[in-house]
């Protein structure tokens, strides 16, 4: 019986330790770190030169930080304030500061960036928005454009429309652009000046093959009599789709119930660039053969491994590009029915071709 006692006195005790583990690893459980979030609204904001744009930050506390958080602005034009420069966050209420952004006649036109900066000890976050300074309207003299947003593909032109209105005062009126164009890009305006009984006049934008897509603004701007009016362009330049010919690189054998004859295709490239070729199709489109459908025949496609290169102003054929083997080209089988297939006897199968590739 004694040692019947003790052993129950040693399952007791090995149970208190095992509450013991348990509750101390409770108390060890891992805390996630108190933070903050900055942020600026609105994300981004137009105004003409003269008026001012204000918005609005808000730090708000993350898992519990209470505290003093100082705040920084950068950008902006001159005069830009952020008020105040420090603010208390608890995780019942968010801090609140303004930021406002005066414009002048001095104001240079275009878009930048302003960024809010909050730190609070080794805590530092930043948001940032857009400010965009339009030309200031004037009451004797405007512009126009149709339309007001030009996609030029590259290796091409677009043009829109200036119209221009003005008080009697005004008189002939230059107009020009202004703005920053990449390189290739090139934006004219005929006529650059517009006698008094004028009132249109043609933006062109021209890109050249080379140029990498790209968005930004550019301006119309007229001056005369004393004013000046500006009417803002959205410009977006786009890669021309590259092109490329697919053909025969020579004729089709001749085909019967069974029979499976390869495809051997010419890969032409016209463009500047070198390409990769990453898909080829080929179709049957009809038979030349009255009652002979195209239900007779299956095309196997084309099982190489892609991408195909395709040099600038080369024609590749497959059965020139190394490591590919005949199996692998696309093929066409007659198939062996168990219908009378007389119909097809003399056919000619009319083929299409399809494909796409990327530049290099």
């Amino acid at each position: 019986m004694g040692n019947v006692h003790r052993l129950r006195l040693f399952l007791a005790a090995l149970v208190a330790v095992v509450a013991l583990v348990g509750f101390g690893g409770a108390v060890y459980a891992a805390q996630t770190p108190a933070d903050i979030t900055v942020t600026v609204s609105p994300v981004g904001q137009s105004v003409p030169q003269g008026q001012t744009a204000t918005y609005a930050v808000t730090v708000t506390s993350l898992h519990g930080f209470a505290g003093t958080v100082s705040l920084a602005r950068f950008g902006g034009p001159v005069g830009t304030s952020l008020s105040p420069s420090s603010v208390r966050v608890t995780s019942e209420a968010s801090g609140r500061a303004n930021l406002v952004a005066p414009t002048g006649a001095a104001t240079s036109l275009g878009s930048s960036v302003l960024m809010v900066v909050a730190v609070s000890g080794r805590l530092q976050h930043t948001a940032t928005t857009g400010l965009t300074v339009t030309p200031a309207p004037s009451p004797l003299l405007s512009v126009g454009m149709a339309p007001g947003a030009l996609t030029v593909t590259t290796g091409t032109s677009s043009s829109s429309t200036i119209t221009v209105t003005r008080a009697r005062t005004v008189g002939p009126v230059a107009l020009g652009v202004y703005g920053a164009l990449p390189a290739g890009v090139t934006a004219t305006v005929s006529p650059v000046i517009l006698l008094p009984n004028a009132t249109t006049a043609t933006l062109r934008v021209t890109v050249a093959d080379r140029v990498s897509p790209t968005a930004l603004t550019i301006y119309v701007v007229a001056a005369g009599g004393g004013q000046i009016a500006a009417a803002p362009v959205a410009l977006t330049t786009v890669e021309r789709p590259k092109t490329f010919t697919i053909t025969p690189a020579r004729p089709v054998g001749a085909l019967s119930p069974g029979v499976t004859q390869p495809v051997d295709l010419a890969m032409n490239n016209p463009t500047g660039k070198d390409l990769s070729v990453a898909n080829l199709t080929v179709t049957i489109t009809g038979t030349g053969a009255p009652g002979c459908s195209t239900d007779n025949y299956r095309v196997t496609p084309f099982t190489g491994r892609y991408p195909l290169s395709l040099p600038a102003g080369a024609t590749v054929t497959l059965d020139a590009v190394p490591g590919l083997t005949v199996v692998q080209w696309p093929s066409i089988t007659m198939l062996d029915l168990p219908t009378n297939q007389d119909a097809c006897k003399g056919a000619v199968l009319s083929l299409a071709f399809a494909g796409s590739a990327q530049g290099n």
